[in-house]
């Protein structure tokens, strides 16, 4: 990289939403694109992510784009055209998702079913004998009503960052990894690039464009704020295990709202002689707010313990599953728990992608070519590209003009 390099778009960070931007933008435009990157992609909150893909959501909105990212997925090796085979055939294991929820939340269950199926999801009601009969060993007490999406499952987040880049490369998009931006460059009131430093004391370099798209993660905030653009972000620690256990594991990908607990296999999850299993805890729960440069990266004990606690009363064979490792990471986290991608209206120049809150890997790939649109032809016209942007959050009531925050019918943070 010069002293001052000249792009049309750069991209700060190459998390699920940097990378989707910058992979579209090379598809759809001849737009010249840089894409900075402080690690290597993926290594930041996208990579720690369960990447467990699942279509069920309370609003439309978020249901197209799960399923359109849900597509790519499931035809990556086309989707990405890559030149040469990429090094993981598919990033993407389609073992299915089942969604259980407690009695108390059959209303809402019933009517967010009809929802995503009137948005095209595949999914169908199970009852307790489908449960048993295709999760091993499960406990049916308590749970109110489940769902089974079939074509759901779960990814690896890091190849899936990974992957975008390298075809983004291939398209010519410039990949700076271990370049970190320290701050927005701003004339005239215009961001118009990002200042960025190279790793183990490299030269500090403007590099400048047009747009600048703003998909840091948890350092999102330190580099907006400068800029006058307050994105409500808290940064969460967010933990999960890696169990191995002798008991059969279920082979699907279970969000467990009875319990407040989801699990996946983990890689290598239904190998002899252990099954592997990722877990983690769901709402409700108790958040600790972090500085995203210094956090614990060790699981808890207590953690665990409860963590183990909730996933045996509900598989009693996996009560003594083994702890092999924790997964401590971040989640930058809005008030409505949605991202906030689309223009920072109050400072030309600059783009946000930011605030994924646990939700964005499974809808980044859409939502990065909903930004890449936005970016390139002004809309998009495929979804409404006002829907998640940060205006919204100004919005006073029901009654005021513009994008609206959304809501949940199951509270929290389950989107």
């Amino acid at each position: 990289m010069t002293a001052a390099s000249e792009y049309d778009v750069v991209i700060v960070g190459a998390g699920v939403l940097g990378v989707s931007t910058a992979f579209w933008l090379a598809e759809k435009s001849s737009l010249r694109v840089a894409l900075l990157e402080r690690q290597r992609p993926g290594a930041g909150s996208t990579g720690k992510s369960a990447a467990i893909v699942r279509m069920h959501y309370t609003n439309p909105i978020t249901v197209q784009l799960a399923l359109r990212s849900r597509r790519l997925f499931a035809d990556w090796t086309t989707a990405l055209r890559r030149s040469a085979p990429p090094a993981v055939t598919t990033p993407y294991t389609p073992c299915g998702w089942v969604f259980m929820v407690p009695p108390d939340q059959k209303g809402n269950f019933a009517r967010n079913l009809e929802m995503n199926r009137a948005q095209g999801v595949d999914v169908a009601s199970v009852d307790h004998e489908w449960l048993q009969a295709n999760l091993p060993g499960i406990s049916v007490d308590g749970i109110g009503a489940a769902a089974h999406e079939p074509t759901s499952g779960y990814a690896d987040p890091v190849a899936v960052c990974h992957e975008l880049a390298e075809a983004a490369d291939e398209r010519g998009v410039a990949v700076f990894e271990d370049t970190a931006a320290t701050e927005l460059l701003v004339e005239n009131g215009v961001v118009v690039g990002a200042r960025a430093q190279a790793a183990a004391g490299g030269d500090s370099v403007e590099v400048r464009g047009e747009h600048t798209a703003v998909a840091a993660g948890p350092w999102s905030g330190a580099l907006l704020q400068p800029v006058g653009v307050q994105v409500p972000l808290q940064v969460m620690r967010e933990q999960e295990l890696v169990l191995e256990t002798d008991a059969p594991i279920p082979g699907i990908a279970v969000s467990n709202m009875c319990d407040q607990i989801y699990l996946r296999p983990a890689p290598g999850g239904q190998s002899a002689p252990n099954g592997r299993l990722l877990v983690g805890r769901g709402y409700p729960k108790d958040y600790q707010e972090v500085d995203p440069d210094s956090y614990d990266e060790r699981h808890d004990a207590e953690f665990a313990d409860d963590v183990l606690t909730r996933l045996g009363h509900r598989f009693p064979q996996l009560r003594d599953a083994r702890v092999t490792a924790g997964v401590v990471g971040l989640y930058a986290v809005t008030p409505d728990w949605h991202p906030v991608v689309g223009p920072a209206e109050s400072v030309p120049g600059l783009w946000l992608a930011c605030g994924g809150s646990g939700h964005a890997f499974k809808i980044g790939p859409a939502l990065g070519e909903l930004l890449a649109d936005c970016i390139h032809t002004g809309s998009c016209d495929w979804a409404d590209g006002d829907a998640f942007r940060l205006s919204r959050f100004a919005a006073a009531d029901a009654t005021a003009s513009g994008p609206q925050p959304f809501a949940s019918s199951y509270g929290g943070n389950r989107a």
